[in-house]
Parts: structure tokens; sequence; C-alpha cells
């Protein structure tokens, strides 16, 4: 079967997800059943707020019609998401075969049915979606999945670039790592899913092809790593004299590089730190105000072992086009990203499995996942800090849900 004959649909059923938590399946078969009737509506637990809704009808239009309509609509003030199951398929089929875009530095006005509406001028879409950007702060991240990938690139060459809104926005190829940056992009298949064979293989080297082996690679090289210390430090000038006693520990050298991630605000004082141990010549800072020559002169005095010492700046610490060519020696976390998935996106992109990476835990700022972070590492064996366990154990952690990963 082709990729246009498996995405027009021989199943009638359809995935809905980034429903409200109060919506329940009655309310679901209230929504749905105005298209046919139902045969279920089933909950989908590797994908939090997301259902399958299997028709009764074997007619291919049901399932089209019900996606044509409730996709991007709004059910308790939460817009959801909506499509048959033959295109959640090949979705899962296709993550990283270049039909997936990501689309950086979105303004946040933009929502996911106008970024829709956008990339639809290219091709024929699976799916679409623009989420806060945690990194960033101050702009959103999206992505638009292409049934076609000629579609993608013809997309990738017009729209990359090109001010959307506001600001100008930044079309990359979708990689493994960027699944920790959206919510509801499971995709747990159902029980009526096509047969393999009837998908197009990927061309090429093989490659992470569902959302499961991809959150399965992250999560293996954090179990892998050998060296994973975790400090809890109440404000900056703990983590200061600390990073100096790394830094001093370790002295780096080009076979012994260190990458250390610091906001914005605390780049000039870790680089401070490191001016009071290092030469001028052996390290250097990478950040977004950098032109894009002196970006690409601290990337190829790192990669050739000129440059002993990075600092990353965290708003591009996973940035396709800030990526290191060889994996640090050593890896600080000064500054930590705002969610758990970011933080072992980070750790995913930067380390291998013998990188020594330290993690810098503020209460203040990161306490939203001392629990995830605390199962995360009791998991792969790695050595708890009492400050961790104490904070967890204090109950401002008791109430929090294990996030969707833990389930992946």
């Amino acid at each position: 079967m082709s990729a246009d004959e498996a995405a027009d649909g021989a199943i009638n059923g359809v995935y809905v997800c980034d429903v409200h938590p109060e919506i329940t399946r009655e309310d679901l078969w209230q929504v749905f059943g105005h298209y046919g009737e139902i045969m279920s509506i089933e909950p989908v637990t590797a994908d939090a707020g997301a259902f399958h809704v299997r028709f009764a009808q074997a007619q291919l239009t049901v399932a089209d019609d019900a996606c044509r309509v409730v996709n991007y609509s709004t059910l308790r003030g939460r817009t959801c998401r909506c499509y048959t199951s033959a295109s959640v398929e090949i979705i899962r089929r296709t993550m990283e075969t270049r039909q997936r875009l990501v689309v950086e530095h979105l303004d946040p006005a933009v929502e996911s049915c106008g970024l829709y509406e956008v990339f639809s001028l290219f091709g024929h879409i699976l799916d679409c979606k623009v989420e806060p950007d945690a990194e960033q702060g101050t702009c959103n991240v999206g992505f638009a999945h292409f049934l076609h990938e000629e579609d993608a690139v013809k997309a990738t060459n017009f729209l990359g670039g090109m001010q959307i809104g506001n600001l100008v926005v930044k079309v990359r190829p979708f990689e493994p790592a960027d699944v920790t940056l959206f919510t509801g992009c499971g995709y747990a298949p159902s029980g009526d899913s096509p047969d393999d064979s009837t998908l197009p293989e990927p061309q090429g080297r093989e490659r992470l092809r569902t959302p499961e082996q991809m959150y399965g690679a992250i999560l293996q090289r954090f179990r892998s790593l050998e060296y994973h210390f975790v400090e809890v430090f109440d404000d900056l000038a703990p983590k200061l004299k600390r990073l100096k006693t790394l830094v001093q520990l370790y002295d780096p050298t080009h076979e012994t590089q260190m990458v250390v991630i610091a906001e914005p605000a605390n780049m000039k004082v870790v680089s401070h730190v490191l001016g009071e141990c290092l030469e001028d010549c052996d390290f250097d800072i990478l950040q977004p105000s950098l032109t894009e020559r002196d970006q690409e002169v601290v990337l190829e005095g790192y990669a050739t072992g000129n440059l002993f010492v990075v600092v990353m700046s965290s708003d591009i610490a996973t940035r396709n086009g800030f990526i290191l060519e060889v994996p640090a020696s050593v890896l600080v976390h000064f500054d930590c990203p705002a969610t758990f998935p970011l933080y072992l996106r980070r750790v995913f992109k930067l380390a291998d499995d013998k990188t020594r990476v330290h993690r810098f835990f503020s209460p203040e700022t990161d306490q939203n996942w001392a629990l995830p972070l605390l199962m995360a590492m009791e998991e792969a064996g790695h050595e708890i800090p009492s400050g961790l366990v104490e904070l967890w154990s204090s109950g401002t952690e008791r109430e929090q849900n294990v996030p969707s990963y833990q389930h992946k």
C-alpha cells in the first residue's frame, strides 16, 4: 500500500489528544457520536490527555469527517488535536525521515491552527502544533509533519528565515531529541493499526522511527552515564565556588574538554570564574549575540581541541546550529532548563556514556521536577544527594504527577 493509500485510511478510528483533564469518555462520546456509531473510546495510558475513538462503521468518511471538525476545536478552554488512526501510524513511522519540521522562534501570537494554515500551502499536513518554548521563554516552538518529504523540503526552503507574525522563524528537520519539546505527541498505537509492511520504509541509515524509540534512546543515554552528580545549592555564590573547584579538579585540556551551560544572566560571572582558573585563549563563550562567524570560530576551536572549555548560553544549548561535534568530557549544568525532559535532551545531545555530568540543582527554580529527577536517578542506579531527597520528602512534590515520558 502506498503512503497516500495509508493516509486515506482503511481504519475507522481517530486519535484525539491535548484533551482537557476534566473531559471524560462520556463527554467525548457526545462529541464524536455526531459523526457515526461509536464502538469504543479508550484513554491512551502512554500519552496523558489522549484517547482512541473507534467507530462501528467501516466507511472511510466517518473518521475523516470527525477529524476535519474536531481538530483544533476548543473543548473546555483547551485546543485539542484529532487525526485518523491511519495518519497517526504514518506519523509514527516517519518521525525522522525529514517529513517532520521543527519551527523555532515563533511569535507567541501564532497558534497551532495558524501554523497549520501556513505550512499546508506546501502540501498535505498530518499533524501540526505550537508549544511554548521552555528554553527560550520569549517565543514558541512548533512542528509540522508532512505526508511527503518533497513537500517538507519546499516548505523549509521557502519559510526558513521568513517573518511569521512579528518574528523571523527558523525551520529545520526534526531530530530524535526534539521529542521532549512537545506534549500530546506520544502517538501510541491502537489495536487497529495497519501492518508495518504497508508503510513506507525510511531511506539510508537506521532511524529511531517512533516516539517510543526516541524516548527510549534519550532515557538510555541518561541511564548509561557512568558519572552523574547532582548537587543542591540554595544561591549563586556556592554554585560559583563549586564550579571553580570543578575546573581546578579536572584541569581541562584538549583531551579533557568541558562544557558549562548557564543562563544568559549568569554568563558573565561564570566566565569570570573561568578567567581566574584558565588562560583567556583556553576558553570562550557561545551565545546568540555573537555574529555567525564568531559562533563558527568557537565551534571550530572546540572541535579542533584548541578550546578547552566552552560556556554555552542555555537558550542555545540544544539548538541545531550550536551542537558540538565532540561529546564533552565534562558537562556542567550550572543552570538547568524548566523541565526534566529538556534536561534529558541536553544530556542526549552533548554527552556520551563516558561524560562526567554535573548538575547544580536549585530548589527555588527547579523544585517542580525534583521527583522525576529522583525517580530517574534511582532507576539508573545514580547516587542521589540527600538534599534532593529532603526537598522531595518536604511534601512539595508528593502530589506531582509523574510525567508522561515515564510511560513511553
